[in-house]
This record gives structure tokens, C-alpha cells and sequence, in this order.
């Protein structure tokens, strides 16, 4: 180590003989120094002693640092710093400064030994474990505490340790009792971590249930693409997997995707213990190579596969074989698809059980009537024909059916692919059964098209209850019509411009159970009679609940304000590019009188589509909901919204439960304040609808 200024100063200096007479003066001067420096660290040492004493620790660091930067070979600096982290319970800072002055200080000083020891105490102490959980029951383990650790911290890094299995042996083989299973992830961007890596997965692979396998460029599709070199089938050789149920492969964009005999071998190492298998690609439609995944060979090595999702990979088959455990199946496929009928059926036919079917193989009208008779028991159906976006998920909650089975039929038309008629065929065939119907795209302006669909023979959905025209254009106004028209029990209605046609919305009135209203509009001049036929109808009004996604400029506009006069109406939800403005207050004052039953509000400020803007909401509005005192339960989002609001909020005498969404910092007085009036706060971070 350098010598120190410090130390410098303390260092006898050689003087010629010319000048002798000085060299008594200096030594002695040269050890007064020496004297002094001694002297003012033994003080350092007293004072941070007592400053430790007054529980001022940075103080007495500060001296212990000063010490230890004047005399960085004497072991008194790092002593008395190890006594200050120790009387914090700072024990591995004190193991690190022990680290520092055994490397500074000289093996003959006493000292040294004396850092010595104290390291060997704090690493003592940073080893004890308190095992509690060996010693509780069984079920207060499984039912409480696993659950909240295990939500936290899966899926587990399938490379690096997870300090929760390494605590002790006891609490090690309890975890692993209680659990249902273990997921993990594994990154193979270097290929021959499959050889040679994924040490703590392999550790725990006899209680993996799950397996997410992320492949980036080069990596997952590299030894894919290989004829030989590691694979997954080495992976699966070096560890035991026998609890695995569930493997999902996600390969990168812009790979070459190659699944030969070599994902065959991986699979049917796992056989017939595999019950979920997704194969997905990231986007990227520039080209498939070529290369196909065989479903024949998937079902023949995993024949009790309950889930198959397979995207943006194109899809072969060889043979027909059937597999009567699949329920869910999700084929989603970039260019060139399964283009011919018999194609389409062959692969249907080998799954005569199957719920679930979203696909978007075909372009073929006629191919929606056929899966009626394939998948007799299917109870929800994702077709669409483009590679844009749709949802594959439920909007809402169905009404069970007396065969309790209520089907749903979702349909993306982008490509003028599929015909009114073709369509309202597939919801014929479902019936007596059909409980939520929804659509996105547009039809071709086809005349014969518009008449076959009014020449169908049909009475009507006795179960439909719920409909939605979402991204959709004026040429579905006449399906949308017949569907309303066919459909008396429907309670449930989602419409964006520009389906809201003033023939749509006069079908509409009369409908007699409708209950819940979702609008996304811009300028529905048309909704106004709505509004106001269930306004006149007073508390015999079936309205409950409104969704509304506008703008601004709505707040005066009439069909807006009449919501404000809904007796019947239980919650409501507003949603406002950019900022929901103080012109609004009017509006919820109005429906704090009109609107008495009203019990939920939700109000969202959302981002704009440039983000030029952060998304708030004003303070004369939030002043405004006070007026309302029936009101428990309250949901705020919005990037800015100040504390001088928020105060309102505690004030409002029946919230019961309020959630925000901001992206600011609230003052912890004003934060006292809500939880002390309101029972359940819950405060997330903004982020856009």
C-alpha cells in the first residue's frame, strides 16, 4: 500500500553534513509530529467511541474514515469502524471492512489477529437460520405461506440460485412438500448451456410442473436449425422431469426456424406427462424458411395433451391421429397457411373434444359451418382471418344456458374473407346455446350478400346475452341489425362508431333486458333517443351499468348529459384521452342527484396517442364526486392527480373502497388522511389503457 500524506509527515528525513547543525531540530520536530498524529487519532478513536455511545453512527464513521485515511496501515481505523457496523447489526459491512484491513494492515500487528476474530464472529452470525417453518403445521404452510412467496418470485431463473431454497435443509424439503410444483424459465441464448448450464434447474427438476424456454437470435432457433450439436433433448437428459406437465418454447423474430425429428425427440422424452405445449415465434412475417411443425408428431409423442398453442410457425400434418384429451387449441399462422378445407377438417377431426378453437387458417367462407359438426362440444370459437390483433379472451361473463353450456363465437373479418350469411350460419348452428357473440372488421358491399341474410329461415338466440362490434365499419350495420333482431334476451351491448346507425340504436330500444351499455364514440348524436326512452322509464329502467370512451367535447352534448338522469344506473365508467377537464364537474354533480343508486365510479384520464401529454385529472372534478353519497367504490386513473384533491376523497361520508393509478409520490399526511376514512386503499402505478 502507498504511504500516506499523513504518514509522510512522520518520516525522518536524511540532511547532508553542511547543514548538521539543523538535523537535532528536525528529528525531534519529526517526532513531535509523529507524537501529535498518534495523539489526534487515539482522540478520533475516543470521540467516535462516544459517538457511537449516543447512537450517532455516521458521525462516528466519519471518524472512523478520517482514521483510517491517516494512518491506513494501523488497524485502529478498521476496529473501530467494525464496532460502529456491529452496533448497527451491519455484519456483512463488517466483514467487508475486516476484508480491508487484513489487506492493510501487517501480519505481526496485534491488530490483525484481532480483525481476525471479529470476522470470524460476524460470519457466525450472518450463518444462523431461524427455522420456523418446519415447525409449523402442514396446512398453515400450504394455505399461507407458500402462496404469497411463491406468487412473488416465480418463475425461478433456471441459471442463478434462489436464496429460498437455500436457507436450510428442513425449510429446503417443506417448500418443496407443500408446493404444487416449481416453474422456471431458461434463457438459451448460448446453445450449449444445454450441455452444460442451467444448474439450479436441473437441481429442482424432479418437482418442475413448468418450463418456459426463451430462445433468442441464434440460440433457441440455432439448435433448432442444427443437424446436430446441443438440443433440448440434452437438457431433458441431464435432468429428471417428471413431474413436467407444461413447456412453452418462444423463439425470437428474424430466426431460422427448423423443427425436424429434433423437437420430436425432445417431446417424446417427456411423453404422455405433457399436458400444456405452446411453440410460439415472435413477430416477424418476412419469411418461414420453409420449415413446418408437424402436428401429427406432436400428438403421437404427447397423446394426453390437454392445450396446444402453436403461432406463427407454419403447420404440416402427416397423419390422422386422434387425441381425445385435447380441450384447447389455438393455431395462429403467418403466410402460407392451411388453405384448403379438408386441410382444416382433417386437423379438426383429431380432436373430437376440443372447448376452445382459435384459429385463422382458412379463407374459406364455408369452413365456419363445418366445425359445428367436428367439435360438437365446443364452447367458445376464435376465428379470424387477418394478422391483426384479436382477442381471444371473454369481454364479459356469460349467462349459463339450462344445458349448462354457453358458447361464445368470436370473428375478425379484415380481409372480406367471410360473408354475412357464412357467419350468421355458424351462429344458427349454436342456437340453442349461443350466450356471447363478438365481431370485428367489415363486409364487402355485396347486395346478394345483405338478401341471403334476410332470407334466412330463423326464429332466434334464446341465449345470446351478449353482443360486440368492435372495430368495425358502416357495411356491418345490416349483421349487426339482424343479429339485435334475432336476439330478445340480449343485456349486454358493446358498439364503436360506427355502428351506433339510428336503425341499430331504435332496435336497441326496444330490447328489454339490456343492463350493460359499453360506447366508444366520437360524435353519437344517434344515442340520444336511448338515453332518454330510459330515462322516461324511471326506475322500471333495465340500465345498470355504462362504459363510455369519448372525448372532451362530450360533456355539453345532450345524449351525454341525459346519463346524469339514470335512476336505475349502478356504475359508471368514463374514459378521456389526455385530461378530463373541470367542464365535466357540472355533469357528476347532476348525477350525484340523478343517479342515486349509483355505487361504482370509474374514472380514467388515458394517455394520448402521441404522449405529448401526462394524463390528468382536474381538482374542480374530483371536488364535484363529494356530491355523491351513496358512492363505495371509487377508481382514479391518472398520471397527475394533486393531494389538494385527493383530500376530497377522504371527506366522502360511504366510499368504502378507492384504487389509484398515479405515477407521483403522495404526501404521507394526505395518505393517513384516505386510509383512516376509507377501508381499502389501493395505490398502482399509472399506465395507459
Amino acid at each position: 500500500m502507498p504511504e500516506s500524506r499523513w504518514e509522510s509527515l512522520c518520516r525522518q528525513h536524511s540532511i547532508t553534513v553542511d547543514h548538521c547543525e539543523h538535523a537535532i531540530l528536525i528529528t525531534e520536530l519529526t517526532c513531535a509530529i509523529g507524537n501529535g498524529i498518534r495523539q489526534l487519532l487515539q482522540q478520533l478513536n475516543d470521540r467516535a467511541v462516544s459517538l457511537t455511545a449516543c447512537v450517532q453512527y455516521d458521525l462516528a464513521l466519519q471518524d472512523a474514515a478520517i482514521m483510517r485515511e491517516m494512518a491506513p496501515r494501523s488497524c485502529l481505523g478498521y476496529l473501530r469502524a467494525c464496532n460502529v457496523y456491529s452496533s448497527q447489526g451491519r455484519q456483512w459491512a463488517v466483514i467487508d471492512m475486516c476484508n480491508q484491513g487484513l489487506a492493510a494492515v501487517a501480519h505481526d500487528d496485534p491488530g490483525y489477529h484481532q480483525l481476525q476474530a471479529i470476522m470470524d464472529d460476524a460470519k457466525e452470525i450472518t450463518s444462523r437460520r431461524v427455522d420456523f417453518l418446519s415447525k409449523l403445521p402442514l396446512d398453515i404452510v400450504a394455505c399461507n405461506l407458500t402462496p404469497r412467496i411463491m406468487d412473488s418470485i416465480m418463475p425461478f431463473n433456471s441459471n442463478k440460485r434462489s436464496p429460498l431454497f437455500y436457507v436450510s435443509r428442513a425449510w429446503h424439503q417443506r417448500i418443496l412438500q407443500v408446493t404444487d410444483g416449481l416453474t422456471f424459465y431458461a434463457k438459451t441464448s448460448n446453445i450449449e448451456t444445454l450441455t452444460e448450464g442451467h444448474h439450479h434447474l436441473l437441481r429442482f427438476s424432479p418437482f418442475v410442473t413448468r418450463l418456459d424456454v426463451h430462445g433468442k437470435v441464434n440460440g433457441l432457433a440455432s439448435f433448432c436449425a442444427r443437424q446436430g450439436g446441443p438440443s433440448l433433448c440434452d437438457l431433458f437428459t441431464r435432468g429428471n422431469f417428471t413431474k413436467l406437465t407444461t413447456l412453452n418454447i418462444q423463439v425470437d423474430g428474424g430466426s431460422k426456424i427448423l423443427f425436424p425429428t429434433r423437437l420430436k425427440s425432445a417431446l417424446e422424452m417427456l411423453g404422455s406427462r405433457l399436458r400444456h405445449l405452446s411453440i410460439i415465434r415472435n413477430k416477424d412475417y418476412s419469411t418461414s424458411h420453409g420449415c413446418s411443425v408437424n402436428l401429427s408428431d406432436i400428438v403421437s409423442c404427447c397423446d394426453n395433451l390437454v392445450s396446444l398453442t402453436i403461432e406463427r410457425i407454419p403447420l404440416t400434418l402427416s397423419s390422422n391421429i386422434e387425441c381425445t384429451e385435447m380441450r384447447h387449441l389455438r393455431i395462429i399462422q403467418e403466410p402460407p397457411r392451411i388453405t384448403s378445407q379438408n386441410g382444416l377438417i382433417t386437423m379438426l377431426t383429431m380432436f373430437p373434444f376440443l372447448t376452445f378453437l382459435a384459429i385463422n387458417p382458412s379463407l374459406e367462407p364455408s369452413i365456419l359451418a363445418q366445425i359445428y359438426y367436428h367439435c360438437p362440444l365446443l364452447e367458445q370459437l376464435v376465428y379470424w382471418d387477418s394478422d391483426r390483433p384479436c382477442r381471444d379472451t371473454p369481454t364479459a361473463t356469460t349467462t349459463t344456458t339450462s344445458n349448462n353450456i354457453s358458447r361464445r363465437i368470436c370473428v375478425a373479418n379484415h380481409q372480406l374473407n367471410l360473408t354475412m350469411e357464412s357467419i350468421a350460419l355458424c351462429m344458427i348452428q349454436y342456437a340453442d346455446s349461443l350466450g356471447s357473440f363478438e365481431y370485428q372488421g367489415m363486409f364487402s358491399d355485396n347486395g346478394d350478400d345483405r338478401l341471403a341474410l334476410t332470407m334466412l329461415a330463423f326464429g332466434s338466440f334464446t341465449t345470446l346475452r351478449v353482443i360486440s362490434f368492435n372495430d368495425v365499419d358502416a357495411s356491418c350495420i345490416p349483421f349487426l341489425l339482424w343479429v339485435i333482431q334475432h336476439a330478445p334476451h340480449i343485456q349486454s351491448i358493446t358498439l364503436h362508431d360506427p355502428a351506433m346507425d339510428a336503425l341499430v340504436i331504435d332496435a336497441i330500444i326496444h330490447l328489454e333486458h339490456v343492463h350493460t351499455l359499453n360506447l366508444k364514440t366520437h360524435d353519437p348524436r344517434t344515442l340520444l333517443p336511448f338515453m332518454k326512452h330510459h330515462v322516461r322509464l324511471g326506475n322500471r329502467s333495465t340500465l345498470r351499468h355504462i362504459q363510455v370512451s369519448t372525448t372532451n367535447t362530450m360533456c355539453n352534448a345532450l345524449w351525454f348529459r341525459e346519463m346524469a338522469n339514470l335512476q336505475n344506473l349502478e356504475s359508471f365508467e368514463l374514459c378521456i384521452p389526455k385530461r378530463i377537464l373541470d367542464t365535466f364537474a357540472p355533469f357528476f354533480e347532476q348525477m350525484a342527484r340523478g343517479c342515486e343508486n349509483l355505487k361504482s365510479l370509474k374514472l380514467v384520464a388515458d394517455e394520448t396517442a402521441d404522449g405529448s401529454s401526462m394524463p390528468t385529472i382536474e381538482t374542480c372534478v374530483i371536488e364535484a364526486l363529494m356530491s355523491f353519497h351513496n358512492l363505495n367504490r371509487l377508481t382514479l386513473h391518472a398520471s397527475i392527480i394533486s393531494d389538494s384533491s385527493l383530500v376530497f376523497l377522504a371527506k366522502m361520508n360511504n366510499l368504502r373502497h378507492l384504487e389509484l393509478r398515479i405515477n407521483r409520490f403522495i404526501d404521507p399526511i394526505t395518505m393517513r388522511r384516505l386510509r383512516s376514512a376509507i377501508h381499502t386503499v389501493v395505490i398502482e402505478p399509472w399506465r395507459p389503457q
